[in-house]
């Protein structure tokens, strides 16, 4: 990449005056967009910037789909998900239609599959589930009278990226998932963290059960 951008700046340089649209180097990354099979370059600009967001946002559309997928395979395709008996109708189905073989197509089905069958859990994340609020989410990130700060938790909270102990121990961040103020508090109360201590987790923060929150609570009220 690097010698084919010298042998195109040496042309450039070569062409006379009236040719020329620049004769400095950059330092700025350049990106390639392509929006209905024409590819467009440009420096970072907001379009560059909306358009890496739409990919993210397809992305981890992308990634609902396929946990959709696993469901349906648990839920539908053996039951129980007990995969040495022999496959249900649905899943025999399946597998001789070939469609699992289309990651990106198959995972919408078993989505869709899931929702219909109503088999008291839910398809997937809600991200993807209609009735919960998504409009509601997308008006508040929209709305410049919230700080960004706020905005850029929620993003976070949504996307499971949220840095608790659970995001960082997947990261590497941490060496372990479980929750400080929990494991604080055994040593406190205990004098040793012998037994599970909770993972720190979204719902274990914002929950009853995170024993350090329970007792700096009790603390404030008294």
């Amino acid at each position: 990449m690097n010698e084919r951008a010298d042998t195109l700046a040496e042309e450039g340089r070569a062409r006379p005056d009236e040719e020329k649209r620049w004769d400095a180097r950059t330092d700025r990354m350049t990106f390639t967009i392509t929006r209905q099979g024409i590819s467009k370059k440009s420096v970072w600009t907001d379009s560059v910037r909306n358009a890496f967001r739409k990919q993210a946002g397809r992305s981890k559309t992308q990634d609902m789909y396929e946990q959709a997928a696993r469901n349906w395979s648990r839920r539908v395709w053996y039951p129980r998900d007990q995969r040495w008996m022999q496959a249900t109708k649905a899943g025999r189905r399946a597998a001789k239609s070939g469609k699992f073989k289309d990651g990106q197509a198959w995972g919408k089905e078993c989505f869709e599959d899931l929702e219909r069958r109503d088999l008291g859990k839910p398809a997937t994340d809600f991200l993807v589930r209609g009735g919960e609020s998504r409009e509601e989410l997308g008006k508040w990130l929209r709305n410049r009278a919230v700080p960004w700060k706020r905005r850029r938790r929620l993003i976070q909270v949504v996307t499971d990226t949220f840095p608790c102990g659970k995001w960082l121990h997947k990261i590497g961040r941490r060496s372990t998932a479980e929750c400080e103020l929990c494991r604080r508090t055994k040593e406190m109360t205990d004098g040793n963290t012998q037994g599970d201590v909770s993972v720190e987790s979204i719902g274990h923060i914002q929950s009853a059960g995170c024993l350090g929150r329970v007792r700096w609570s009790q603390r404030q009220r008294t």
